[in-house]
């Protein structure tokens, strides 16, 4: 149209001739003339000027063109410069060489005699007038151009303001209209939007009239498109969008008597490349063929296609009003796309490429700006998606809605669909982990709110409101994380919501290079931001299997278990259901933290191929934690082959901040104690209930029940009994071969207690240090106990110990251990008290022993009783002869204290024993000057009746009461050894009574025979027993005495059977041996 308005203002200058104001006038009006009664043209005047080349020249400036009816402002035209040819000027003839135009400025919206073109005013149907339009304005400047002489016009400075916000204006720097030879309009010339400039070529052909155009088409090659469609950073970076060469083709046919009308269009795409979300795709081409369809007012998009990348999208489809629809309504449009075998391959997809057919119907409200995806499936050989989408372009960038779902599709196929610009990173772990297997329940939800595209920048983050993906995946393979290998057989659940991935794992199996397999179950992976540097993902899962397998799961990075042990996959062996928690980063360059990781195992007969602390660990049930930091047992074992608890920590690597701790728990037997603490068996005999803890390496702190145990201090004869409550508490601290120091040690139960040290040494007791000794209430002392080949050296000082336990050993009977078993000790004590039975006690004690059982080597003893009187012992050997030496002022107190005879008062004793190499103790026991209170047994001998009815109380005449009975003699030859004690030529002198006696006082078998001869009257009969030849008729043999009675001591030597023969109380001396049993 501005052309024609150039061309009319030349023809009129020059059919009137150029002066200043007339001629602006004139101009003026012929202007008016051409635009019609719709517009009207102004000018700012007119001039004729010679130019620089000496052409004479008309200028018009400052036209403009206006609306008539509103005044609304149509375009602009800086000057109109018409070139006059001067040698028809010298003849008085005027003829235009040229014409040049230039600073046009136009509105797209106002171009035209009509109504305002604007989006909400077209319609497809509107099409054919538009067209009509066109040929009318073209028909108008043939017109103008047949009129007069002018074969050329210029245009320079030419710019179309943009039809939208924010999009650059159209600039044509220069273009060139022509009338060819054969009537051809062709106007030439190079415009740009902000860009590159881009060659144009319009050309139009007259009829077979001459004066109406038939046909048009236009041609458009390089269009850069970047300034208009492409969005970038304020450093230039790009955001999203499309940086392309277009290149336009388009032809228009008018109606005529013998052509039909017809409008095509051809759109082509140069190699370019497709922004979004500041990821790129490259455009390797693409065209898109239009059509006008007159009998169906509908534009048809002919077979068309574009590809980007290895993709390829072939298209057909059409354009239509919506009122001329009968299943849509609305002022829009809608667009129909049928899409038959598209292919799809993403490069970062690791997929073979993917066939499918796709189908679009779309609405477009004019009024609302509304775009709505009706239909919106996609149907590939692997599955099929459903899905709709709306668009409101309301605001400064478009609200956008889509919902899609699919009921089962492979999963190589949604990878290939998924576009590479929607949720990036979380469709990248996607094609990156994600393989085989198929897809079902899967849905997918976008919602972008007005004005965020434009807000977000280059970047659009969508939270877990705008961006969701869920789907069920089955028969899968699964990369979960850093080295671990795919896991296969995967069945789960893939949840996303904004940024955040989640990845459930019902089941799958682990498949690793060394053939070992584990099952997994429970699972989950996540990533708590996926656009967050540096990614990081959390992996909770659970693994079930063989021990080495599941090892070596762990053992992978990111978590690298055994990296900071001493074993490897194979020491392991046994089943294991294990839980993994870890947290790590997905890609290095980020350079994340270290991975932080917890494995959580329970052990099922669990055995361990290396020794842990040099020990053994087998059949382990119970649970294992590692995380990078610790290594944390809690289970029972056998520990060497035998059962216990083990609750141990160990630090991972030399740098971690856990403490090593160990306890280990369990009831040992004997056997057990010696394989676990070797050297602890001549203390401990019988089941303990143990808890060890270790406070340092190598060094155990121990507690121990000691109920059912028999337990023996070394060298001091005390025995606890099982079934007797104690504890023991110890520190163990382990040296080299065997050798083990224990401190510490405390003995405790009721009544006693024992404090000290013990060394082992290869496996063997070698000496001990008790500082504090209270075996009785009246223990205080120390002992100190060497090992001594088989036996001990006893060195014991203090104040005060109680003997009855060593009493009690010598007095045992057949039960005790014979003299070959008994264990050799040397005892060297010096004491301030030493307690024995019956309340006695001696004092400042001297003691140097050696013995075995009941085999006295050697002894040196000397002490005081509480009243004062000596007692002294002494063993003189002499090659396999020991002879042995007791002495002591006071045999009672002496015999109350040893529990040998508690009715004994008073008596200087003297015993002197010999004994050759093994064989008994022979000698002789001398007492004097003693007395016997309160023995019952005395009353009884004499208060027995015979069967003539009397007893020897009775025939004396006497009251013979013998409660206390003096003596001033006792005697007695005996043999000791073997268990046994026999007396021979015993005798007993008193003033009122005496006896002899001879037999076994106990044998090993704890039973006693004694006989003997019981006298009364001792005295008188004494006397007439020194008598010669009375004493011999009368008297009573060797017991010399006149009278008495013979007796009988049998059974249990606790409890004898006394048995007694009165008749021997008549007859005389000579015939006593009659009734001597």
């Amino acid at each position: 149209m501005v052309v024609v308005i150039a061309a009319a203002a030349g023809g009129v200058a020059l059919e009137n001739g150029a002066a200043d104001g007339f001629l602006a006038a004139r101009v003026r009006s012929a202007l008016q003339h051409v635009l019609g009664d719709d517009l009207a043209a102004d000018l700012q005047g007119a001039t004729i000027r010679i130019a620089a080349d000496g052409k004479v020249e008309l200028r018009a400036r400052g036209v403009s063109i206006r609306r008539a009816a509103d005044g609304t402002p149509v375009a602009g035209l800086r000057t109109i410069d018409l070139a006059l040819a001067p040698m028809p000027l010298l003849s008085g003839n005027i003829a235009v060489e040229g014409l040049v135009v230039d600073g046009i400025s136009l509105d797209p919206e106002t171009l035209g005699s009509g109504e305002p073109i604007t989006l909400d005013s077209l319609r497809v149907d509107g099409l054919p007038d538009m067209m009509d339009r066109v040929f009318a304005g073209s028909d108008r400047l043939l017109r103008i151009l047949d009129g007069g002489e002018v074969g050329r016009i210029e245009v320079t400075d030419t710019r179309i303001a943009s039809a939208g916000a924010g999009s650059p204006p159209i600039d044509i720097a220069e273009a060139d209209l022509t009338r060819g030879t054969d009537g051809t309009v062709r106007l030439s010339g190079t415009l740009s939007a902000g860009g590159a400039p881009a060659r144009f070529t319009a050309r139009a052909l007259p009829g077979k009239d001459g004066r109406h155009i038939a046909s048009m088409a236009f041609d458009l090659e390089g269009f850069d498109t970047a300034p208009l469609m492409l969005q970038r950073a304020p450093d230039g970076t790009p955001i999203r969008g499309v940086a392309t060469d277009l290149a336009l083709k388009a032809a228009a046919t008018r109606k005529g008597d013998d052509a039909a009308p017809a409008l095509t269009a051809r759109l082509s795409l140069s190699p370019g490349q497709f922004y979004a979300h500041e990821t790129a795709a490259s455009i390797k081409g693409g065209t898109v063929d239009l059509a006008y369809r007159f009998d169906r007012k509908s534009i048809d998009i002919r077979p068309s296609s574009v590809s980007i990348g290895q993709s390829r999208f072939p298209f057909t489809g059409g354009i239509i009003d919506l009122s001329n629809l009968d299943t849509m309504t609305g002022n829009g449009f809608a667009l129909d796309l049928v899409s038959n075998g598209s292919s799809v391959l993403p490069l970062d997809s690791g997929e073979p490429p993917v066939s499918f057919n796709a189908k679009i119907l779309a609405r477009y409200l004019k009024g609302s700006r509304e775009l709505s995806f009706k239909q919106l499936s996609v149907s590939t050989p692997l599955g099929s998606l459903a899905g709709s989408l709306e668009i409101d372009r309301g605001g400064r960038s478009p609200e956008i809605s889509f919902a899609g779902t699919l009921k089962g599709m492979k999963t190589a196929a949604i990878k290939q669909l998924w576009p590479f610009w929607l949720g990036v990173h979380a469709r990248q772990w996607v094609m990156n982990n994600l393989y085989g297997g198929a897809i079902t329940n899967g849905s997918i939800k976008v919602y972008i709110p007005q004005g965020k595209i434009a807000e977000s920048g280059g970047k659009l983050d969508l939270d877990e409101n705008e961006f969701s993906i869920d789907f069920d995946y089955a028969d899968a393979r699964l990369n979960v994380a850093g080295d671990i290998p795919p896991l296969r057989d995967a069945k789960g659940h893939f949840r996303l919501r904004g940024p955040h991935l989640t990845v459930s794992l019902d089941q799958a199996t682990g498949y690793f290079p060394t053939g070992r397999t584990v099952d997994i179950s429970k699972g989950v992976f996540a990533i708590a931001d996926t656009d967050k540097h540096p990614v990081m993902a959390n992996l909770d899962i659970t693994v079930a299997g063989e021990a080495a397998a599941v090892a070596e799961l762990v053992s992978y990075e990111p978590i690298d278990a055994l990296k900071r042990t001493d074993f490897s996959a194979k020491d392991f062996s046994g089943d294991v259901v294990s839980r993994v928690h870890a947290r790590f980063g997905l890609i290095r360059d980020q350079n994340p933290p270290p991975p932080d990781w917890h494995v959580e195992a329970t052990l099922n007969g669990v055995d361990l191929a290396q020794k842990v602390d040099g020990r053994a660990f087998t059949d382990l049930d119970g649970s294992l934690t590692v995380d990078p930091d610790k290594a944390v047992l809690d289970a029972d074992a056998r520990i060497d082959g035998i059962p216990m608890h083990v609750a141990l920590t160990r630090p991972l690597g030399t740098d971690s901040p856990v403490e090593r701790a160990q306890v280990v728990t369990a009831s040992l037997g004997t056997a057990a104690q010696k394989a676990l603490m070797p050297g602890l068996a001549t203390i401990v005999d019988g089941p303990i209930d143990m808890t060890m803890r270790e406070v340092a390496p190598d060094t155990q702190a121990v507690s121990a029940d000691l109920k059912g145990a028999k337990i023996t201090i070394p060298g001091l004869e005390w025995t606890k009994g099982a079934g007797i409550p104690a504890t023991v508490s110890l520190t163990t601290h382990a040296g080299g071969k065997g050798d083990i120091a224990i401190r510490d040690f405390t003995l405790h139960g009721s009544g006693f207690s024992v404090k000290g040290a013990i060394d082992i040494d290869d496996g063997h007791f070698t000496n001990a240090h008790f500082s504090d000794v209270r075996l009785s209430e009246r223990d205080r002392f120390a002992a100190t106990v060497k090992r001594d080949g088989a036996g001990f050296e006893v060195d014991v000082d203090g104040t005060t110990l109680d003997a009855r336990s060593v009493i009690e050993g010598l007095h045992g009977s057949s039960g005790a251990k014979s003299e070959g078993a008994a264990t050799p000790v040397r005892i060297d004590a010096d004491l301030d008290r030493l307690y024995g039975f019956n309340g006695e006690k001696l004092e400042g004690v001297h003691l140097s022993y050696a013995g075995a059982g009941k085999r006295i080597d050697r002894l040196n003893l000397s002490a005081k009783t509480s009243g004062g009187a000596v007692i002294s012992a002494r063993t003189d050997v002499a090659g396999p002869t020991r002879d042995f030496t007791l002495a002591t002022g006071d045999a009672g107190t002496l015999a109350r204290f040893a529990d040998v005879y508690g009715k004994l008062n008073g008596g200087r004793l003297t015993a002197r024993l010999s004994r050759t190499a093994d064989g008994p103790y022979r000698g002789t026991v001398d007492i004097r000057d003693f007395s016997i209170d309160r023995e019952n047994r005395l009353n009884s001998i004499v208060s027995m009746r015979s069967p003539h009815g009397q007893s020897l109380r009775d025939t004396t005449g006497e009251p013979l009461d013998l409660s206390e009975a003096e003596f001033q003699r006792g005697f007695t030859r005996l043999t000791f050894g073997n268990g046994s004690l026999a007396v021979a030529d015993g005798v007993l002198r008193g003033t009122r009574i005496g006896a002899t006696f001879q037999g076994t006082v106990f044998d090993p078998n704890g039973q006693m025979a004694i006989t003997g001869t019981f006298m009364p009257a001792y005295g008188l009969n004494r006397i007439f027993g020194e008598v010669p030849l009375i004493g011999a008729i009368l008297g009573n043999g060797r017991d010399r005495g006149l009278i008495g009675i013979t007796f009988k001591l049998t059974g249990k030597v606790s409890s004898p059977d006394v048995q007694i023969n009165p008749l021997s109380v008549i007859a005389p001396g000579v015939f006593r041996r009659i009734f001597e049993f």
